[in-house]
């Protein structure tokens, strides 16, 4: 746990953030627009890399080298991420977000087990596609169960798998992942 303490905030800023604000900093959008724009097309970035290792059949180091050019977009950027925490709105807007994730992880922290009404199916579904695609399963493996890997749209499952190879495979580092997105 304390390895997800440690690398989930460096991961959020070098994946979730900085790639796509390396692309959004000279449009012509408000701050907020800028900082939503720059979440989003980062995700997606995260989500076309993962969906084209899984795809391809890529090694894990994949993963790493993902994020590796993620956070050289970042560090070109760096500069102009500098700049933009300067506002003053930016900076209420991420600390609201930072608020908010603190707030989900205080939460996750209170369940003991899922194991009531069902209420672990849905968690555990979610982590089992997540595993599809950080563990690079064969396409036979589309259906487990009462789990079609297809059924639902896999950007989240896709995102968190990327971040998992970071942070281990274990449950709660895909709670973490999955509170933080």
């Amino acid at each position: 746990m304390i390895r997800t303490c440690v690398l989930l905030p460096i991961l959020l800023l070098c994946c979730s953030f900085g790639p796509g604000f390396y692309f959004c900093r000279r449009l012509a959008w408000s701050p907020a627009e800028k900082a939503a724009g720059s979440f989003g097309l980062s995700l997606f970035l995260v989500y076309l890399g993962t969906l084209a290792i899984q795809a391809f059949r890529l090694p894990a180091f994949s993963h790493t080298v993902l994020t590796g050019i993620l956070a050289l977009l970042t560090l070109l950027a760096a500069r102009s991420i500098a700049d933009f925490f300067r506002d003053r709105e930016i900076r209420l807007l991420f600390a609201s977000y930072l608020w908010l994730l603190a707030w989900s992880l205080a939460l996750l922290a209170l369940v003991r087990n899922y194991s009531g009404a069902g209420v672990l199916w849905d968690w555990f579904e979610h982590y089992i596609r997540a595993m599809y695609f950080a563990e690079g399963w064969p396409a036979d493996r589309l259906h487990l169960g009462d789990i079609v890997i297809p059924s639902l749209p896999p950007l989240v499952n896709a995102v968190s798998a990327h971040f998992l190879h970071h942070l281990g495979r274990g449950f709660e580092g895909f709670l973490a992942v999955s509170a933080a997105h």
